[in-house]
């Protein structure tokens, strides 16, 4: 969601970006610390450039700081016996205020995104917790240096605070999946709060608060019933997501889920839509055709964005410094230039660390709220009950999503199977980018070169050696590691 329409295609070197630190919290030995502290107890000290972001529960036991945003607050402040219409508080004021009365169980009641850092003045415990589906971000430090613990929701905020020590088994984790899946970050003294997880300090206790887990119900009701029950869900969820007489874009590349989202959103949506999709230009085979249908059909305002292999390859840099851990997927760049042009396995890792923290990290970074629909906790909770034969079987993907939102799309849309965004990376490093790919992956100083054979890295630039012939995606793999580790040195 956005609030201006800006096309930028600059070429922005990450030495002149000013990426500004995100709040930090620091537990334990407070009085040591040197910086400008914004708000400070016996053994928490709180470091934000918004005072604003710090919320005080009435009683001002409870003190709350976070990255959030909630779907629901007209129902939580009903609950908490407020007016909606008459609060004038924040999201954070929210939670402070639910915290005071329901304490950890109130975490049961939250639909959003958020990190939080929850400090308890009389028990002189701090909480760190993290929302379910791992849309917003959390990380602390574990080397203890003076003994602090540092806690913030941007790894890139803990860079004063830790060694230049990479885990070894998250790179190796890395190249095996292009993310960083699990608890692990790429510096070997940070680690990652999980989704749907709270932290103590200082015992160090973790307890889940929320856990994804299969519980199949009404497995004898048929598809139509099924898809009934999550069209009321992603209805409810998307009517939530909307801000009032606001214009709001989404990310449309003709496949089902970005097409039922749209679908709904011009459905339910009472300010103009704006659809975006991409292409990779003449040479590169695109979805075009699909995503164009989709936004006549929903009469949304379409926008197409060419991205070039030049665009790609300059923009990678920036693109890396605001990524939180690296990610080798090639939608990361596109990703950017969009949000600029804006301004159980899968959904527990997939989403969590690649799909959801790329989505806002870059959306963020360009003062928009990016929003998941389809990873909304509600959705994700009822797709667990859904008998996986009407999720997937080998005549047909997503049959009850695509039940649920047949009357809303075209019929070749609900028919097409899933393709997938392809983005040309092959013909990049082939055409493009085999120069700077060289000077870049086999230099001697790179960061990369202590732990990555170059020998095997210069066959793949000769594209010899992979017998899958997927070069072009274990190139641009290495390429974004080694950018991220400069950028965040």
């Amino acid at each position: 969601m956005f609030n201006k329409f800006t096309i930028l295609n600059q070429n922005v070197k990450v030495s002149s970006l000013n990426i500004r630190s995100s709040w930090r919290v620091a537990w334990g030995k407070v009085d040591l610390i040197r910086e400008e502290v914004t708000w400070r107890d016996k053994k928490l000290a709180i470091i934000t450039p918004e005072r604003k972001a710090i919320a005080i529960s009435p009683s001002q036991r409870f003190v709350i700081i976070g990255d959030l945003w909630l779907g629901n607050k007209v129902e939580l402040l009903q609950k908490l016996g407020l007016e909606p219409s008459k609060f004038l508080g924040n999201d954070s004021e929210i939670i402070a205020r639910a915290w005071e009365k329901w304490g950890l169980e109130c975490l049961s009641l939250l639909k959003g995104m958020f990190a939080l850092a929850v400090w308890d003045r009389d028990k002189q415990i701090l909480y760190c917790v993290r929302d379910c589906s791992g849309a917003r971000t959390l990380y602390y430090t574990t080397n203890n240096n003076n003994n602090i613990c540092w806690i913030a929701p941007k790894l890139r905020t803990l860079t004063p605070y830790r060694s230049q020590e990479p885990d070894l088994v998250a790179l190796r984790d890395y190249l095996a999946t292009a993310f960083v899946p699990g608890e692990r970050t790429l510096w070997r003294d940070i680690k990652e709060v999980r989704p749907g997880t709270v932290i103590q300090f200082p015992q160090g206790k973790i307890t889940s608060y929320w856990k994804l887990q299969e519980n199949i119900q009404a497995a004898d009701k048929p598809l139509a019933w099924h898809g009934q029950k999550l069209r009321y869900v992603l209805n409810r969820v998307v009517r939530e997501y909307l801000p009032p007489q606001q214009p709001v874009g989404v990310f449309l590349s003709g496949g089902l889920d970005s097409s039922c989202i749209t679908a709904l959103v011009a459905k339910f949506h009472d300010a103009p839509v704006h659809t975006y999709s991409i292409h990779f230009g003449s040479e590169s085979p695109n979805e075009l055709e699909f995503s164009s249908l989709v936004a006549n059909h929903c009469q949304t305002q379409h926008h197409i964005l060419e991205i070039t292999f030049k665009d790609m390859w300059e923009c990678l840099p920036e693109t890396m410094a605001y990524l939180d851990n690296p990610i080798g997927d090639p939608l990361t760049v596109p990703n950017l230039l969009l949000g600029r042009l804006l301004m159980a396995l899968n959904i527990k890792f997939k989403g969590a660390d690649h799909i959801l923290t790329k989505v806002n990290n870059l959306t963020q970074a360009e003062g928009l709220l990016g929003l998941s629909p389809l990873f909304d906790q509600r959705i994700v909770q009822l797709s667990m009950t859904i008998p996986p034969i009407y999720k997937l079987s080998v005549t047909q993907e997503k049959a009850v999503l695509k039940q649920a939102v047949a009357d809303i799309l075209p019929q070749v849309i609900i028919d097409r199977p899933k393709s997938g965004m392809m983005v040309p990376v092959q013909r990049g490093f082939r055409h493009y980018w085999q120069q700077e790919a060289r000077n870049l992956l086999l230099n001697r100083r790179g960061e990369i070169s202590p732990y990555l054979n170059r020998n095997v890295i210069r066959k793949w630039l000769n594209y010899q050696g992979d017998t899958w012939g997927r070069y072009g995606i274990k190139l641009w793999l290495l390429t974004s590691l080694e950018v991220w580790l400069q950028e965040n040195k």
